[in-house]
Parts: structure tokens; C-alpha cells; sequence
């Protein structure tokens, strides 16, 4: 959950939600302990709950048909959340202007950016009853000035909205698309008399694994699509390719991790093009978040929401007594400038590095190469002759990627002794390795809060594995340090 949602933290309390308002009380239980509880699995408690969330907290009167699609507060708040995160590190704080792509009956995302951040919106949505009740929702919450709600053929999701713009520029779009294949929603969802959809608690239908311990009520559209998600949020990317720049940012929730998969691939083929994934956890739920901008300027590499992770390295074992232990950011650095991780000092208690993503294999094999070079011949070995001249190349360019300390290029010398047959040779070469540069890592070292002889290592950017293993490698010479 995002780091700024008020139920990260804080549950919503049952207890004094039930007191404070009857229509939620009436869907509460009681048990033994005194402890109030709610049946998720009752369409209408769920309902009652989003409605009465809405109105606690948002200061938001929110009618939800009985036949639309219930919005879960704190998994929509993220999303909005993670938005303004991403607005704010672009330097957007005033005239944010939003369009929100099947916005639904609920207005869900639009109340919700309006209320909290001022932001303005275009609320599309091609279901008739849903916009009626979107605009109710909209009038009654006082944010007619805010949202508009118009309705689309669904033929083009972005491209009229932009077209009613006219010159006015618009800063992202959000989506919250139907996640499942209509053939899915068949197995997933069952249809009642009037032909809204409604899945099944405890167990799915087609398999014994736990299912949803929510309802979910929804009406078809809202839930699938031919295609699914990935054919939903295909048609934005290419109207996005027309569009360019009309859009500052497009931005998608996703449902399955391989529906991603499949969108970055498409995105990865456009070109002036950039992208970023992030994930929405809430609960045992997990979504995706995909978001990509034809604006060069626009910076999609946001500190992540969630708090990075860190590593501590301490040592083991006990300092003797009365003697004074080696400072570990000293000792850290001096480790660095052996296996090439670059460490600045930005502070006086605060290491800033980077390296190559592969660091430690260039270190290990450099290792190697060491030791298998200094390695003393168990015999003394005379060879019959001692040849004048030798030849070795065993790479080839300016030997700036060396993995060896023996030189940046290939050289062979004869130094022909005084009065004597013998001649010293001197080899200098490189060993090459791949051209492509290899993705950079960055972390921050200092000394752990309350302990100074720990240290903590806090990622940055980069592959979160690498870290683990220089926090491995690093362990391994702690033992070392007071010696």
C-alpha cells in the first residue's frame, strides 16, 4: 500500500464507523469478544462500507447502483496516490488537468483527485446509466467546476476527449480497465435475473484454490472485454502513438502480471517513447501500474513509493577489549576501490556509490586471472632454449574494459641482456569483455541509526539482487576487519 494512504496504517475502525452511522450498522455483527465484523461476501455490506468510507474520510456522498461496480476506497486512493507522486516529481502542482477512462458510476478516481488535490477532469465512460449517476455523483459532491463527465462510442478512448479539449493541454490520463477475457468472466462470474455479474466467494468455479474472500458486482462491460485488459489498454497505446505530446502522461492500472509483459513489449517497439511499471498492493490484491510519456522532459523514474530496501552489515565478533575498532565507512570504501565500486563521500557519515550491475563477476575474474598469474611453479623448470620474441594478443580495441591490471593494450618487447644469449620479454595485453555497457547500480552507505558499528545499505536505483550480493561479498570480510 502507498506510503501516504491513511489506511496503510489505520485500518478503518468498525466499531466507530457502526456508531456513527446507522446504515452501516445495520450490516454489522457482534461476537462474543465485543468485536464488530462485517460479511464481505454481502454485495450490499461491501457497498455500504465504500459509501460510508467515502463520507468519513473524503467528506464524499457517493451513490453506487446496486448493479455497478463497487470501488474498493483504499485500492482506488493508491492509485490516485502513486499519480500525484508522479506529478509532483514532474514539477505539475497547479492546472493539472486529468482524463479518467471509464470512469464509471461511481466517478471513483475523479471525486477523488478533485477532493484531494484540486486536480480537473474529463470523466468518460460509454455506459448511459453509469454517466447519469457519475454526473449526480459529481453535482451533489459540488465539483461540477471540476469534473465534467462526458460519454464515448468506445471506439476511441482518448482521441475525442482531446479533440473537446481543444488547445487545452492535458496532463495524464488514468485507466481502470476491464481485467478479464470474456470467456474468463463466464468461469469467474455468475449472472443473476437481470444480468449483472457476481462472482463466487471461497472458491473459484473452475478450480479447488482459494478465491476471492470479497464480492464483486458488476456489470458485464465493466468487467470484460474481447481481448481483455491487454487488447483494452493496446487501443490507448496506439492512440497514444497519434496523439504524442497531447497527453504529458498515460498512465494504466493492469490486472495480471502477463498482460504486462505484453504491454511493455508493445511499448518497447515505439520509438521517442519511455515507460515505467510500478505495483499496488492491497491486501492479498496486487496490481500493476503502467505509465509511459512521448515528452522527453517527463521523468518516469520516481523514488519508489514503498520504503527501499536495507542491508546491515555488522560484525560477529566481540572487539577486544580497550582496542578501538577500524571505522566501517572507511573500511567500506577502501574495499570499494578494489572491485571498482565508485564511493563518494556526500556527507561525512554517508557513502554515495554506483557501479556496473555486474561488478562482482568483473571482480571475480579479475581475482582469478591474479591468481592464476602469481601462482609459484611447484619445480624449478629450465626450459632447453629462450625464444627472442613473443607474440600475444588476446583482445583487440584500446583495452579500456580490461579486466586485468596488466594494461590497456597488447605489447610485446624484447630487452636483450648484456653479454649473453638472453633476452627479458615484456607482455602487456587485456582481456575484453562485452561492449554493451552493463546497467548501473546505485546505493547509499552510513552508519545504521543507534549503532555505529553497523552499517546500513540502502538501494537506490538498479537491480535489487546485485545489492544482496555485494551485502554477501562484504559479509564475508567482516570477520577480517579488526586484523
Amino acid at each position: 500500500m502507498h506510503p501516504k494512504n491513511p489506511y496503510k496504517d489505520n485500518p478503518p475502525d468498525f466499531q466507530y464507523l457502526a456508531k456513527k452511522f446507522p446504515e452501516f450498522r445495520a450490516y454489522c455483527t457482534l461476537d462474543i469478544g465485543g468485536k464488530v465484523h462485517l460479511n464481505f461476501e454481502d454485495p450490499d455490506a461491501v457497498r455500504v462500507l465504500a459509501q460510508t468510507l467515502l463520507r468519513e474520510d473524503f467528506d464524499l456522498d457517493v451513490e453506487l447502483p446496486s448493479n455497478s461496480l463497487i470501488p474498493r476506497v483504499p485500492q482506488r486512493l493508491n492509485y490516485i496516490l502513486w499519480i500525484d507522486d508522479l506529478l509532483k516529481y514532474n514539477g505539475f502542482n497547479e492546472n493539472v488537468i486529468g482524463i479518467d477512462i471509464g470512469t464509471g458510476a461511481s466517478c471513483i478516481y475523479p471525486l477523488l483527485g478533485a477532493k484531494l488535490y484540486g486536480w480537473h477532469f474529463f470523466a468518460t465512460d460509454v455506459d448511459k446509466e453509469s454517466i447519469r449517476v457519475a454526473e449526480i455523483n459529481v453535482e451533489k459532491n459540488f465539483l461540477s467546476e471540476h469534473i465534467l463527465v462526458l460519454p464515448t462510442d468506445g471506439k476511441h478512448a482518448l482521441q475525442d476527449v482531446i479533440r473537446y479539449c481543444g488547445s487545452v493541454p492535458v496532463t495524464f490520463c488514468m485507466c481502470n480497465p476491464p481485467f478479464f477475457l470474456l470467456e474468463e468472466s463466464s468461469k469467474k462470474f455468475i449472472p443473476d435475473e437481470s444480468g449483472v455479474l457476481k462472482n463466487l466467494c471461497g472458491l473459484t468455479v473452475d478450480s479447488t484454490r482459494n478465491g476471492p474472500r470479497s464480492v464483486t458486482v458488476a456489470k458485464e462491460h465493466e468487467l470484460a472485454i474481447e481481448g481483455g485488459e491487454v487488447a483494452f489498454v493496446s487501443k490507448i497505446i496506439e492512440e497514444s502513438v497519434a496523439l504524442q505530446k497531447a497527453v504529458r502522461i498515460y498512465t494504466s492500472m493492469v490486472g495480471k502480471k502477463a498482460s504486462m509483459v505484453q504491454l511493455k513489449k508493445k511499448l518497447s517497439r515505439l520509438t521517442n517513447v519511455n515507460y515505467t511499471v510500478s505495483t499496488l498492493s492491497q491486501g492479498r490484491t496486487q496490481r500493476w501500474v503502467l505509465a509511459w510519456s512521448f515528452d522527453p522532459t517527463i521523468q518516469l523514474t520516481t523514488p519508489e513509493n514503498k520504503e527501499e530496501p536495507r542491508l546491515t552489515l555488522k560484525p560477529k565478533k566481540k572487539r577486544k577489549e580497550g582496542r578501538q575498532p577500524k571505522p566501517l565507512i572507511k573500511w567500506f570504501k577502501e574495499i570499494a576501490s578494489t572491485v571498482k565500486i565508485n564511493c563518494e563521500n556526500v556527507d561525512i557519515d554517508l557513502l554515495s556509490c554506483d557501479s556496473p550491475a555486474n561488478i562482482l563477476a568483473l571482480a571475480r575474474e579479475k581475482r582469478k586471472a591474479t591468481t592464476e598469474i602469481c601462482l609459484e611453479s611447484p619445480k624449478k623448470f629450465r626450459p632447453d632454449f629462450y625464444d627472442q620474441a613473443i607474440l600475444a594478443r588476446f583482445g583487440e580495441g584500446d583495452g579500456r574494459d580490461s579486466l586485468s591490471n596488466a594494461g590497456n593494450f597488447s605489447s610485446v618487447e624484447t630487452f636483450p641482456r648484456e653479454n649473453t644469449k638472453f633476452a627479458d620479454v615484456s607482455i602487456q595485453t587485456y582481456l575484453p569483455v562485452p561492449t554493451n555497457p552493463a546497467s548501473q547500480l546505485r546505493f547509499h552507505v552510513y552508519p545504521q541509526p543507534g549503532d555505529q558499528e553497523a552499517l546500513s545499505l540502502k538501494l537506490i536505483s538498479g537491480p535489487k539482487y546485485v545489492l544482496n550480493r555485494i551485502h554477501g561479498f562484504y559479509e564475508g570480510l567482516l570477520e577480517d576487519i579488526d586484523e
